[in-house]
């Protein structure tokens, strides 16, 4: 069976174990895989808070009433970093030595002083028949090349060992991805217990999605500042985007013109005059065998992608965070990305859209075959696209959970939150009252959110006043203030 374990930066590992094991054989085991945890002192637990350590400790997983899919959390101490290594390392450079990073040679080997050659050596060759080598290309996708290879007999009887190869490169060998380029998930606590707390009063019959907004900073963290839920209608079952948000998050809806923005090209407007770009999804699921299912998978490729032509590389930053409730009634965040290989898949039209995967399944259907461990099949378990991401909590720099989120059932906008929203604030600067991106989303449908929103915006992120030419924003609120 699979547990699976939680270290104390938040990444979560799933370890293949038997039920007769003992509880510190699967610690002892969870320690050696993660180099950077000191066994002193360490221990298994049940809570989250590490409060309720796995005792005894020599006690068979069977015994202590441990099943498969169950989640154990580590209590360790991070081992210090090695400080003879950081003082050579400050020795070489104030010598101005050469840097001590290993370079690899083009067939892997590196040299003694660490340096590598002046010259890397030229990649072998992978000539195959056809003369089809992606070293000799490297600017052209080798896909593109099998598929004309293909195009050339279509329409004509027969084929070619050459087509017969295409086809079977064409296929995608399914591999697991160890890392991504994110090192961690933080997200603004304030909107994620909004977030929680909806799905807690509808005692989780409603299961829901948002978009992340926020930055990704220098150490390649995803800084999640705000939380949009786009319209949609949630069950008992899982989360149903509407047509108008169509799950895209990319400010633009196709029903939407320009003098009347949706929603959901509104909030993505304000979110971008903030400085706030999309990082990734949240999405909230009942207990279940998948992490993620087939359609969380899909959805979040679909987003990614879609930022992806926005940005040059964002696919790569988008996060995923995962709500579920699990069997004790606590709530559960958890953090992963999508590996480079499905994201690849999703552009290529090799996986299925949402509406032809099946809800809450563990396997994610394919358009074409695709090999996994040797073997031909139609449907991918999704454990082989998640990548695992540490995920922490952090104090944003907006107000969350003050004014109502838009698109819930149980709790509409009005003009009267906005009232009460700036009133209560009166007695800050004008844009801490402001700090709000549910507010100011809202006020969007007020003012025109491609003249008047920018500058707003821009007073709550350099968080100035406003000038003697910006005044008028504060009369243009005090007035929609007085009028209601």
């Amino acid at each position: 069976m699979i547990v699976r374990v939680r270290l104390p930066d938040g990444a979560m590992t799933r370890v293949s174990v038997e039920a007769s094991m003992r509880a510190d054989e699967v610690l002892e085991r969870v320690l050696t895989s993660a180099e950077t945890l000191d066994a002193d002192g360490a221990a298994l637990c049940r809570d989250p808070r590490c409060a309720q350590p796995v005792s005894p400790e020599n006690a068979t997983l069977d015994a202590l009433g441990l099943k498969h899919g169950d989640v154990l959390y580590v209590r360790a101490k991070s081992r210090a970093a090695s400080e003879p290594v950081a003082m050579e390392h400050e020795a070489g450079a104030a010598a101005g030595s050469t840097s001590a990073t290993a370079f690899a040679n083009g067939d892997g080997a590196v040299s003694e002083n660490g340096a590598g050659d002046s010259k890397p050596k030229p990649f072998r060759c992978l000539h195959g028949p056809r003369g089809m080598c992606e070293h000799c290309m490297p600017k052209e996708d080798p896909r593109e090349r099998y598929q004309r290879e293909i195009d050339k007999w279509k329409n004509r009887n027969g084929s070619s060992v050459a087509v017969m190869e295409a086809l079977d490169a064409l296929k995608f060998r399914i591999k697991p991805q160890e890392n991504g380029a994110i090192s961690a998930a933080s997200v603004d606590t304030a909107a994620a217990n909004d977030f929680q707390a909806y799905l807690v009063t509808t005692g989780f019959s409603q299961h829901r999605f948002g978009l992340l907004y926020g930055t990704v900073d220098a150490e390649n963290v995803a800084r999640c500042d705000a939380v949009y839920e786009p319209p949609q209608v949630g069950t008992a079952e899982m989360y149903v985007p509407s047509e108008e948000s169509d799950a895209s998050g990319d400010g633009a809806s196709s029903s939407s013109s320009a003098s009347s923005p949706s929603i959901s090209t509104r909030a993505d407007l304000v979110a971008r005059d903030l400085g706030m770009v999309h990082v990734g999804m949240i999405f909230s699921a009942k207990p279940r065998k998948c992490i993620l299912s087939a359609l969380d998978v899909v959805t979040a490729a679909k987003l990614a992608v879609r930022e992806g032509e926005r940005r040059s590389g964002a696919e790569r930053e988008f996060v995923i965070i995962s709500v579920a409730l699990a069997e004790d009634g606590q709530t559960l965040f958890e953090a992963f990305q999508l590996s480079d290989q499905c994201l690849e898949m999703f552009r290529a039209g090799v996986i299925l859209e949402s509406g032809l995967q099946k809800p809450n399944s563990g396997r994610v259907k394919m358009r074409d075959p695709v090999l996994v461990e040797g073997k031909e099949t139609h449907s991918v378990h999704t454990e082989f696209f998640l990548i695992n991401v540490p995920i922490r909590g952090h104090d944003g720099w907006l107000r969350n959970g003050a004014f109502p989120a838009a698109n819930r059932e149980l709790r509409g906008q009005h003009q009267r939150d906005l009232v009460e929203a700036l009133r209560s604030q009166r007695d800050k600067p004008f844009f801490e009252q402001l700090a709000d991106f549910h507010l100011l989303v809202f006020l969007s449908a007020i003012l025109d959110v491609y003249t008047d929103m920018p500058g707003l915006c821009a007073l709550v992120r350099d968080r100035r006043e406003p000038t003697e030419l910006e005044a008028g924003y504060q009369l243009m609120l005090d007035a929609i203030c007085s009028s209601s």
